[in-house]
């Protein structure tokens, strides 16, 4: 018994093809920009502060960043976004004015957007 063996041709058009082609490139140049677009509007931003400060100390928070009236910077615990006290991000200055928490311990000022810390300073309240 002999096994057979069958062979299949295809014909494809030449326009088709081309055509085929020419949406695999798009879909690339598509690919491409959409992430580059998303680099894009990734925000940055940064702080400036003492490293140290008494429970309830006024401070003021240098920043560089993105405008918005969404935007903040305050206090939340180390490593969290659980806030303490904040201040909106002015659309005009580059300084914020904060109260240092209450209790003493390790604390961050953040830079917030969109609900995500784009920005964090490491603050020791004691």
């Amino acid at each position: 018994m002999t096994a057979g063996l069958s062979v299949v041709v295809l014909q494809v058009d030449p326009v088709i093809l081309a055509g085929l082609a020419v949406l695999v490139v798009l879909g690339a140049l598509l690919l491409i920009y959409g992430i580059l677009s998303l680099q894009a509007k990734i925000a940055v931003a940064k702080l400036e502060a003492p490293a140290s400060l008494s429970p309830r100390q006024e401070v003021t928070v240098r920043f560089q960043g993105p405008r918005h009236n969404s935007h903040w910077i305050g206090f939340v615990k180390r490593d969290t976004l659980d806030y303490l006290n904040y201040a909106d991000v002015p659309l005009d200055g580059d300084t914020v004015a904060l109260r240092a928490p209450d209790d003493a311990g390790d604390y961050d000022i953040v830079f917030v957007v969109d609900k995500a810390a784009i920005a964090r300073h490491a603050v020791s309240v004691r």
